[in-house]
């Protein structure tokens, strides 16, 4: 062994130089160190991916909870009719009318198709509570950019405990809450399958309506089925949009509206072949009749009718179609808009000469009818043609 300091060569057993006296210092170092076996190396290693894991997710995240993201996530689901992914921004209790079946039902998204879009950035409130996202697009029927605003809020409650939970506030745009529709008294009514049962009937003195009050419902328009005291069963779109609704102008199921088409024919031909006639209407009021019937508006009517067909000089009158265009409540009759076509025949004398003439037209009538026993009961006819040309 030599001293580092004078060089003198000395025993491997010697501590101190021979020489000089300096402490000698060994050049070789023991290697004390046992190598890592392979189950701590195993372990080294599944920590270390749970960490770059654990890193990695959370950028992630975070950057998925940034306001802008939550905006275009929104934005992206709208815009390409993703009602699945759209109803989870709704932050509303699942019932009868805020469910997703509901929503997918009655909700009108945008259908113009999105070229593209970018996102602009935030604009947060002082209290740091809530956003303005604005988003600009465009769309393949226009030319220019359009604009739509995000409203976010932040909710109190952090997301995984670590991140901002930003929430779409524009499901304000599509709810309405205590919203009321007022149905005929004593209706039962079912609103897109549902029941209107009495959990949702207010107590109220209108004569004419009941009053339901829906706590949460999405805007939109809905299917109606009233079925009412007398037992006829009516249909209604009811757009909810507003704070209220009435179904007032309730309108024929496409069953009851084919059930009346095949006898108006013979109802229509049966009257005027009456005035024709110049049947009293005392003669032909049994025909009509029924418990509780009020046909004070009818007999008016078909008096009426008779004098404008004498003076016309009408001879034959034939059905060739008669089709319901449209139908609503009128108080508590249903009433028809009717499109006729029909052909006649008149004789009228003219400068002491009788002239004759056939043709064949067309008119809208209106026709009021009672519903009872299952039975459509006629009450009333109203611009029926009472006058006939013979040129």
């Amino acid at each position: 062994m030599f001293c580092q300091e004078c060089g003198k060569k000395n025993t491997k057993e010697s501590k101190f130089c021979e020489e000089c006296g300096a402490k000698l210092v060994s050049n070789t170092k023991k290697n004390d160190k046992k190598p890592m076996n392979k189950k701590n190396k195993t372990i080294l290693i599944i920590v270390a991916t749970i960490l770059i894991l654990i890193v990695s997710a959370f950028a992630i995240l975070s950057n998925r909870f940034k306001p802008a993201n939550v905006a275009k996530e929104y934005f992206v689901a709208v815009t390409s009719g993703n009602t699945d992914k759209l109803y989870n921004y709704f932050d509303v209790k699942n019932s009868d009318f805020t469910s997703k079946k509901i929503f997918k039902k009655v909700v009108i998204l945008p259908k113009a198709e999105i070229v593209n879009y970018s996102v602009g950035e935030g604009k947060i409130s002082e209290d740091g509570l809530t956003m303005e996202v604005p988003i600009n697009y465009i769309t393949n029927t226009s030319k220019t950019s359009n604009k739509a605003v995000i409203n976010l809020m932040k909710d109190k409650k952090n997301k995984f405990l670590f991140f901002d939970n930003w929430k779409v506030s524009n499901e304000s745009s599509e709810l309405k809450t205590d919203f009321s529709i007022y149905v005929p008294k004593k209706s039962k009514v079912i609103l897109e399958g549902i029941n209107l049962d009495k959990k949702y009937l207010k107590k109220n003195d209108n004569s004419q309506y009941d009053e339901y009050v829906i706590p949460q419902i999405f805007k939109g328009k809905y299917k109606a089925i009233a079925t009412l005291k007398s037992g006829l069963s009516l249909e209604s779109d009811v757009n909810i949009s507003g704070s209220s609704a009435y179904l007032s102008s309730l309108k024929l199921s496409s069953k009851d509206k084919e059930k009346i088409e095949k006898k108006l024919p013979e109802i229509i031909n049966t009257i005027y072949k009456n005035a024709i006639d110049k049947k009293a209407f005392g003669d032909i009021k049994k025909d009509y009749d029924y418990d509780g019937a009020k046909l004070d508006n009818l007999e008016k009517g078909y008096v009426y009718l008779m004098n404008g067909t004498t003076s016309s000089g009408l001879k034959k009158f034939n059905t060739k179609s008669a089709k319901i265009t449209s139908s609503k409540t009128s108080g508590s009759y249903i009433s028809v808009t009717v499109k006729l076509n029909f052909e006649y025949t008149a004789t009228k004398s003219l400068l002491g000469e009788e002239k004759t003439n056939s043709k064949e037209d067309e008119d809208i009538i209106y026709l009021d009818f009672d519903y009872f026993k299952g039975e459509y009961k006629l009450v009333d006819i109203s611009s029926w043609p009472k006058y006939f040309s013979v040129f």
